[in-house]
């Protein structure tokens, strides 16, 4: 009946009785202290989060959303070209030891296995089982992951290093 007179524009509370409700209450008390409890705090606010944090996490975020973007999905035009060949350029890891704790977050999501502990107790990256994916970059908490390009200097340059040259 009430959408009726809604629909209609009529008075909804027309040809309605009064209900006067009583309500026994037995202690006071508990009503007062249930009522105070939603009472807003007197006083400044204090600060949750500073600017700095905010800024921080949504950086993070932005950079976890970059790698995701770029993810492999495996969708075929890069299966087809072979990295092992060396035929395609793929990202490396790039571990800055310095901001590395040593946390294992990195190792612990790798699809591939290519991360574990050095002596030093940080990251380290195992060229061969890398595949360059950035999942290790993107889920670091300390930021101590970058992917990079390796440049054919730099890869001669680890070749040598590697020969002792």
């Amino acid at each position: 009946i009430s959408i009726h007179r809604y629909l209609n524009g009529q008075d909804l509370k027309a040809g309605r009785e009064e209900i006067e409700e009583t309500v026994w209450i037995k202690n006071w008390e508990t009503v007062s202290k249930k009522l105070r409890r939603y009472v807003a705090k007197k006083g400044e606010p204090k600060p949750r989060v500073r600017f700095e944090e905010v800024a921080e996490i949504l950086e993070r975020i932005k950079r976890k959303a970059r790698f995701e973007a770029f993810r492999c999905l495996n969708c075929g035009p890069c299966a087809e070209c072979s990295a092992e060949t060396g035929l395609c350029e793929i990202d490396k890891p790039l571990i800055n030891e310095n901001l590395c704790t040593g946390c294992n977050i990195c190792a612990s999501i790798c699809p591939f296995g290519a991360i574990s502990k050095n002596e030093k107790g940080v990251a380290q990256v195992d060229e061969e089982l890398c595949k360059g994916c950035g999942i290790c970059a993107a889920h670091c908490p300390e930021n101590a992951i970058t992917m990079e390009r390796l440049t054919n200097e730099q890869i001669l340059s680890h070749a040598l290093a590697g020969f002792g040259g």
